[in-house]
């Protein structure tokens, strides 16, 4: 449950933070000023020192702002370290606020380090913020790596698996190939075998297939002349004369 404790209208009245969010001014504020919400620090006159803060949470209205700066700093908008430092610092802020025991121990911690020192309130407003940020950093850049070594490890598999498919469909493609080409391969041997004929032996045919041309315009001039019985013949006394 969120604690709404507040004496008149539901809220602590207490300075909101009026700087422009960016990826470069983020890193510099607490979470309650990121999400532009009074500062427990601030109010730590009018609310109790006890383990959560007056302050109204509105946690609809953080997770609106939350979606803005998502859009604003998401790695596919902007890719640079500087955004997705912002990004993961304003979802470690969301989870923080609107958790009741995480925002009771940070707000001690935010109490912890406004105590007065020797340096005034301003020299330990300003070291907390450079711790905090230095601390908010550091567990940023630890949650980037996770993210940054899973999305490597993943993109590293699809590869793998992009080059076995690749090599796959290669080895099937030669097998393929292959099985293909051995049997035409080998008609293609049998047919040139069947066509090696001697030079000569060949001119002899063609000079046949010319006289017999010939003697066919011829008998149309004596059609009682059996021209195909006569080739046939001459053809049989010249392979046996081959012999």
């Amino acid at each position: 449950m969120f604690q709404s404790q507040s004496r008149e209208n539901g809220k602590v009245e207490g300075a909101t933070s009026t700087v422009r969010i960016t990826k470069d001014t983020i890193q510099s504020l607490n979470y309650y000023e990121i999400f532009h919400l009074p500062s427990p620090v601030s109010t730590s006159s009018t609310s109790s020192s006890s383990s959560t803060s007056g302050i109204f949470i509105d946690a609809q209205a953080l997770q609106r702002a939350y979606r803005r700066y998502s859009l604003l700093f998401h790695p596919d908008k902007d890719p640079s370290p500087e955004a997705r430092e912002a990004f993961e610092r304003v979802k470690i802020a969301l989870d923080t606020l609107i958790d009741s025991e995480k925002r009771s121990a940070y707000d001690a911690s935010l109490r912890k380090a406004e105590e007065p020192t020797a340096g005034g309130a301003n020299s330990v407003e300003e070291l907390h913020r450079k711790r905090q940020a230095e601390k908010d950093a550091k567990w940023a850049e630890f949650i980037l790596k996770q993210k940054e070594n899973q999305r490597a490890a993943s993109e590293d598999a699809k590869r793998r698996d992009i080059v076995e498919r690749e090599e796959t469909m290669q080895r099937i493609h030669a097998e393929l190939t292959s099985s293909l080409e051995t049997p035409f391969k080998q008609m293609e041997r049998e047919v040139v075998s069947d066509w090696d004929v001697d030079a000569e032996l060949l001119q002899m045919k063609l000079q046949d297939v010319e006289k017999l041309l010939q003697e066919i315009r011829l008998q149309t001039i004596d059609p009682d002349d059996d021209v195909a019985a006569r080739w046939k013949r001459r053809r049989r006394e010249k392979v046996s004369n081959t012999f």
